[in-house]
């Protein structure tokens, strides 16, 4: 299937049915990855931040600003108070690409739902629904993100 996906991309032939039964389900999310993916690529930000809510069956903190530094997180700060969240209490929020892996691992794992909005222009995921698995309650979790703002941020 990768060197499919890898053709289409190339090709730049994005006609594909998505089916709802068996392994092919999966295929034209797998193309909406791939090119959303490359939308964001192609961009080159690797400093910006933008406004995550991860909402599931855990500790809730509301929404955060995450702050991403050469593509990798940075800070992570509470919008409500300011508080500035420990690297193991950061760890939980993600980066672009690091939501674009959220997405790819759910399809691997073949999760029971998924359900991804991209921005239009700049292909980065707005919303992802997971459910991973349709006979276990309380393991869902939903990203949201939004005011994603590029920055040429100091060199720490």
């Amino acid at each position: 299937m990768a060197v499919a996906i890898a053709l289409l991309v190339a090709t730049g032939s994005w006609g594909i049915a998505c089916t709802t039964a068996g392994p092919d389900r999966l295929f034209g999310p797998r193309i909406e990855l791939t090119r959303n993916a490359q939308r964001w690529r192609a961009q080159g930000l690797a400093a910006y931040s933008l406004v995550e809510r991860r909402v599931c069956f855990c500790i809730e903190r509301g929404p955060v600003r995450v702050v991403v530094r050469g593509g990798v997180v940075d800070s992570v700060v509470v919008i409500a108070g300011g508080a500035v969240l420990t690297s193991a209490e950061a760890a939980q929020y993600r980066s672009v690409g690091g939501l674009f892996a959220v997405i790819a691992d759910a399809l691997d794992r073949d999760a029971a739902s998924l359900q991804v909005t991209y921005h239009p222009t700049l292909g980065y995921p707005t919303s992802i629904s997971i459910d991973y698995s349709a006979q276990v309650a309380d393991e869902e979790v939903q990203y949201l993100v939004s005011d994603l703002t590029p920055a040429a941020l100091p060199k720490r």
